[in-house]
Order: C-alpha cells, then sequence, then structure tokens
C-alpha cells in the first residue's frame, strides 16, 4: 500500500501558548528528594483500540523521559472498559477508591464517567476527546476547572474540506459544489461534534453535507449502500464504531464502483482509517497526542494545577493518502494535490 504524508505545522493561538509556555518541558524528577515517592497514575480507555492504545503508550514515553519510569518510581495501572457501560462505570469508582496521584482519562465516555464520579478529587488528564465543553467536562478550554487538563484531538475540519475540494475538483470537470456523506454513531459526543462543526463550515466550500447516524453497527452497511448513490465522497469523523468497521465501509464502495462505475472516496481524521481503506485522512498521530499528554501529566505529577493549564490542541496535523484505493476508485495521481493545500 503506498501512502504518503504530507506535514502541516498548526499555529496555535497566541494567547494559549503564551499561557501555556512556562510549561513546555518539564523538569526531570529530582531522585535524591524524591527516591522513597512512588507515584501513581490510573489510565482508563473506554476499548482496546489502536489509536487510544497509541496515545497511553506515548504518555508513557513521555512521563519515562521527564523521570518518572514505570517500575522504578512509577507504578502505572491501566484499566479497559472493553466497550462495557457498566464496566466503565465500575472503572471510574476503582479511580475513586484507590485515589492515584493523576488519572489518564482515554476517550470521551471514559473522561465522562470518570468527571462524574470523582468531582475534581482526583487531577484528570484527558485526551482523544475532541470536545470537552459539549462533553461537559469543562466550560472553557483556556481556564478549565473540575480538576481537568489535558490535549484534545478535535480534527482540522478546514483542512479536510480543503483536501475534499481539491480531490474532487481534479477528477469531476467543470463542477465545483460536492455532496459528502457522514456517517457517525449519534450517541458519541466526539462524533456529533465534528460532524456539527463540518456542518458549519461546508457551504463555504461549496459542500453540502447528507448525514447518516447510525446507533448499532448492524446499521452500518444499509447508511452505506443508502448513501454512495447520494454522495461524491464520504465523511468519517473520530467515531470509535465506525472507525473499527472501516474495512465494511471500504469494501462497500468497491462493490459499488464495481457495479456503477462510481468512485466515492472516503475521506476521515482518524489516521488508522487508512490501513482500513480510506482514501485519505487529515488527521492526527496518536503516539504524538499521547507523547504532548504525557508531558501535561509530568507537571501534574510535579504538583502543577490542571486548573492552570489549557488544554492544548495537537502540536501538528498530518496528511495521509491512500495512494492504492484512490487508484481503485478512479483517482489516480492524485498524491500531488495536498501539495497546494494552504499550510
Amino acid at each position: 500500500m503506498r501512502i504518503r504524508s504530507v506535514l502541516y505545522t498548526v499555529i496555535i493561538g497566541v494567547a494559549a501558548a503564551a499561557a501555556y509556555s512556562v510549561l513546555a518541558q518539564p523538569n526531570q524528577a529530582d531522585p535524591a528528594k524524591e527516591e522513597t515517592k512512588i507515584y501513581h497514575i490510573m489510565s482508563s480507555q473506554i476499548l482496546a483500540f489502536p489509536a487510544l492504545d497509541q496515545a497511553r503508550e506515548g504518555a508513557k514515553q513521555a512521563l519515562a523521559e521527564a523521570g518518572f519510569v514505570e517500575g522504578s518510581n512509577l507504578k502505572w495501572t491501566v484499566k479497559n472498559a472493553s466497550g462495557d457501560r457498566a464496566a466503565n462505570a465500575a472503572i471510574a469508582k476503582d479511580v475513586r477508591a484507590k485515589a492515584p496521584d493523576a488519572v489518564l482519562a482515554i476517550s470521551t465516555p471514559s473522561a465522562q464517567v470518570l468527571a462524574q464520579e470523582l468531582h475534581g478529587a482526583i487531577p484528570m488528564v484527558i485526551t482523544a476527546v475532541s470536545d470537552p465543553i459539549a462533553a461537559g467536562l469543562v466550560k472553557t478550554v483556556d481556564t478549565p476547572t473540575a480538576n481537568i487538563t489535558g490535549v484534545l484531538d478535535r480534527p482540522d475540519i478546514e483542512k479536510t474540506l480543503a483536501c475534499i475540494d481539491q480531490l474532487l475538483k481534479r477528477f469531476a470537470g467543470e463542477r465545483n459544489s460536492w455532496k459528502v456523506g457522514a456517517l457517525y454513531n449519534a450517541g458519541e459526543p466526539n462524533s456529533y461534534a465534528s460532524v456539527e462543526r463540518f456542518k458549519q463550515l461546508a457551504s463555504a466550500h461549496n459542500v453540502e453535507l447528507i448525514c447518516r447516524p447510525i446507533a448499532t453497527p448492524s446499521e452500518l452497511i444499509g447508511a452505506v449502500q443508502n448513501l454512495l448513490p447520494q454522495v461524491d465522497a464520504l465523511y468519517v469523523p473520530q467515531d470509535n464504531m465506525v472507525v473499527s468497521a472501516i474495512r465494511t465501509v471500504c469494501k462497500q464502495t468497491l462493490v459499488y464502483k464495481q457495479h456503477n462505475g462510481k468512485g466515492v472516496p472516503i475521506i476521515g481524521n482518524n489516521k488508522d482509517l487508512i490501513e482500513g481503506g480510506a482514501s485519505m485522512v487529515v488527521g492526527f498521530d496518536y503516539h504524538d497526542i499521547g507523547r504532548q499528554t504525557g508531558r501535561v501529566l509530568a507537571h501534574i505529577l510535579k504538583s502543577e494545577k490542571p486548573t492552570l493549564m489549557p488544554l492544548q490542541m495537537p502540536e501538528k496535523t498530518q496528511v495521509y493518502m491512500n495512494e492504492e484505493m484512490l487508484d481503485k476508485l478512479g483517482f489516480s495521481d492524485a498524491s500531488h494535490l495536498t501539495a497546494n493545500i494552504e499550510r
């Protein structure tokens, strides 16, 4: 599979950057002063999923670089709800009972349940959360409350729309307006927030968004088959349900191309979609997001207060292109298009 990655630097707001500049590089833990202290971090994620696992491992790596080494001066307890709501709630209760020095909430469902259970009693760092305000975690990202801070994975919808426009313009002749279908789980706050943001910005890019929310995986194939005849591209947000079934979605697009001659590319915001067959992704490396999150955790272990740490956006965004799938869908020689997207 030929995958081309184009790197973009995301410019973070000057005010937020200034407020956070003192936190850029945490000091190394001082073994001489803290030789008897064993720090404890508990992490909770809604399910085992590559992006979430990568974020956790990235956080561990950054903590080790800051002097907090698992098995030495750091105890790390990993909890996984395996997609079960009752298990997710039980994990939150266990975190409260064990009272670690900090808790890492990986995914919106995990963060929501932990916030409801802890009520600010334990410092919480969130990651792989797109919209903490819509999720009810904080009231503002600049001055978070409830002992919560972290690193968001809010997708860059403007660049996503620019990529869609560049790709379709190249292969659609004189047309300059598009219909894009959105597949998402309406019950997942991250997904809903991304789709609403897409909808708000779509008209400026001459895009009409046709939404097909689903509630269960069994509804997915029907939703895809319903959308394909109506749209020029499919958009998949950071949605655990849809992303985990991306191979099924991509298979449906190839079947449709074979029988109808029309290629419908899939564009999303999760890097793992590429391996499943998506045509293009405007997203992040979750290991990098995890490392950024680990640096936040290190500050908390050094007694920094989460309420003084603005929530951060990822430091960089990448465009990943699946040239093999683009070829199959009739979008050959498309890899150079992203070079023209405004940085």
